[in-house]
């Protein structure tokens, strides 16, 4: 396939896309079985032929198209650390703050909090990249953009193949190509990059995107399911913690090719027939054991406490989203079940979150780092992400009001409590009119 400097029509660019997924599938014929090393190797070159054309095709199109810039979010932090919910938080207020502006004679807040608000009223998208994204269990435009490919990646990788960074980011970026010819401003990514060489391609996208005269604001919120007064310590000490974080994983994986684990895991699944609750129970029972017995071997490291408190935190937190999809009989994700919740948690751990705190530290010029705690309530925790991301003043009692209600929105929306939701954003409507 062949990518070109132009401004592309949201057909030429869905076709674009089209014809990569055609040809991974291609890509990933008969022999993907038998050498999956061979397949990899094909993969990454052919992604690799293609990054530099389709980053310069990226900054082209939004020199051309977009000539006042696009805003790029990358959203990090493990599963139900709440990523969502606050993505949608930011929107829902800035569109209210922009609605009310646009009328003339608003109670305006002070800068930076004004232009960050309202930056946030833009016209987004989230490009997803797991679960009901790209590649597992694909749902609405998805299936389109890529069932094809979903159908032989699983394959692939249960033959020990591995998905490589440059196609995971050729992939995204093509995706991106495509909003941006739908005319999104703004773009929320969930959760790529999320290796240090993904965030490698990802600087190169910003690179090319400057180079071809593109205006792009970068930032990338982490957010932890650790308290404030951890988090301080943790960017005191990156190194030792990401080194401790390797460890904490490296431990999880001995225990759970443990003969105890594997012959607990195979009678669960070669067990009698159980109802979606039952098997969560049994699987929840085993692993409070795994816990418990890398509980014991962490104690030695300086912050392994630490670590085991958020991943107990964000399991405790999908042990409650899963019973409440249950009591709302919403189709349960294939990976809601505690075996599979600590494997996502643990590349979460052990990959993406020592990427993303040291390069937090590298002072890079080209993108806005926030570290958020997410330990809180839904209220805590949004008010807390208004402070890092869009500002403060304790001297502005409309923005002391807006975080209220911006807390009482996450909370209604943790809760499914959607016309609570609306009414929260009204009362925002009202505060801001003089």
């Amino acid at each position: 396939m062949e990518i070109t400097k132009k401004v592309y029509s949201a057909p030429e660019a869905k076709e674009l896309l089209l014809q990569a997924v055609d040809e991974i599938v291609s890509l990933l014929g008969e022999d993907s079985y038998n050498n999956p090393e061979l397949i990899t190797e094909r993969l990454t070159g052919w992604a690799s032929a293609l990054s530099g054309p389709l980053y310069d095709a990226i900054g082209y199109e939004i020199a051309h198209r977009h000539v006042q810039g696009i805003m790029i979010d990358v959203w990090v932090g493990p599963p139900g650390s709440g990523k969502g919910t606050n993505i949608d938080t930011l929107e829902l207020l800035g569109k209210a703050y922009a609605e009310v502006v646009s009328q003339g004679g608003a109670r305006q807040l002070q800068e930076p909090m004004h232009t960050n608000l309202l930056n946030r009223s833009l016209d987004r998208t989230v490009i997803v990249t797991g679960t009901g994204g790209m590649f597992n269990k694909p749902t609405g435009e998805y299936v389109e953009l890529f069932g094809k490919l979903v159908a032989v990646i699983g394959p692939y990788v249960a033959s020990g193949g591995f998905v490589p960074d440059a196609m995971v980011s050729v992939l995204t970026y093509l995706l991106l190509l495509y909003r941006l010819t739908q005319n999104y401003q703004a773009i929320q990514i969930d959760l790529v990059p999320r290796t240090r060489q993904q965030f490698v391609e990802y600087q190169r996208l910003l690179a090319a995107v400057t180079k071809q005269g593109g205006k792009i604001t970068s930032s990338i919120v982490i957010l932890a399911a650790l308290p404030d007064h951890i988090l301080e310590k943790v960017t005191r000490s990156v190194s030792q913690y990401n080194s401790d974080a390797i460890e904490i994983g490296k431990l999880f994986a001995k225990q759970m090719n443990a003969e105890w684990y594997l012959a607990l895991l195979d009678g669960l699944k070669n067990g009698p027939e159980r109802s979606s609750l039952q098997r969560f129970e049994a699987e929840n029972v085993l692993l409070r054991q795994l816990f418990e017995k890398v509980t014991d071997e962490a104690k030695t490291l300086r912050f392994g406490a630490e670590i085991i408190q958020e991943l107990e935190t964000i399991v405790s937190r999908m042990e409650y989203r899963f019973h409440q999809e249950l009591e709302e009989g919403k189709d349960l994700r294939p990976d809601a079940f505690p075996t599979s919740i600590v494997k996502r948690l643990l590349v979460y751990v052990t990959v993406t979150a020592p990427t993303f705190y040291q390069e937090s530290m590298n002072n890079n010029q080209e993108i806005t780092f926030y570290v958020v705690s997410t330990a809180g309530t839904p209220e805590e925790v949004a008010q807390g992400l208004f402070e890092k991301v869009l500002g403060n003043s304790d001297t502005d009692d409309v923005w002391k009001q807006v975080k209220v209600y911006a807390g009482k929105v996450a909370s209604a929306l943790v809760y499914g409590k959607r016309p609570l939701v609306d009414d929260c954003v009204r009362a925002v409507g009202g505060i801001l009119l003089p």
